[in-house]
């Protein structure tokens, strides 16, 4: 029987994760969410801020799945947040150092992210369906602004491991994308 060293394992386990990972990310976000998705694409926060500046002037915003326009906005202000102060759990190492960073890499290269949109951020504090739409949108801009004022160290993501700035810049931006993707827009 032919003996498997620890390294081996651990790349081999890795890489089985990160596959398994990055297609059940895309198949949560297949089939009937397909047809209703605007494709956003937002290289960078300074991108994401002009497309949310877009959606203030809209007469209706009606998220496709089962989170409210309130809890998106939340939810990926939340995200920037952490951020900057440091997520409220991490998955293990040996995932944020395959998968995670896998993922990662493959979101980064092809400009866009799926993930699955009704993911809370793992021990976050829960977001009421129901409040005020004006005060979200306020929190994500705060939370961008701060984000892009900030000189002191990034905290690691709690999936993707540790992250530069340019780089925290864009996972930020292309996971608001992958939520304004999925939401019904009338203007």
């Amino acid at each position: 029987m032919q003996e498997i060293n620890r390294k081996d394992f651990l790349v081999k386990t890795g890489t089985a994760v990160a596959i398994t990972y990055i297609a059940a990310s895309n198949i949560s976000c297949s089939n009937e969410a397909d047809k209703m998705d605007r494709k956003i694409r937002l290289a960078n926060l300074e991108d994401a801020l002009k497309e949310l500046k877009k959606l203030e002037t809209a007469k209706e915003i009606a998220p496709n799945g089962e989170w409210s326009w309130f809890q998106i906005l939340n939810h990926c202000a939340q995200s920037i947040e952490y951020s900057l102060t440091g997520y409220p759990e991490n998955k293990p190492a040996i995932f944020r150092m395959t998968a995670g960073k896998i993922a990662s890499s493959i979101f980064s290269s092809r400009g866009y992210m799926s993930h699955d949109l009704n993911a809370p951020i793992p021990k976050a504090p829960e977001i009421s369906k129901v409040g005020d739409e004006k005060e979200a949108m306020l929190r994500l801009y705060k939370a961008i602004e701060d984000f892009k004022n900030f000189s002191g160290e990034l905290k690691m993501h709690f999936a993707y491991g540790e992250l530069s700035k340019p780089d925290y810049d864009q996972a930020h931006a292309m996971h608001i994308a992958n939520h304004l993707s999925f939401v019904n827009v009338q203007i």
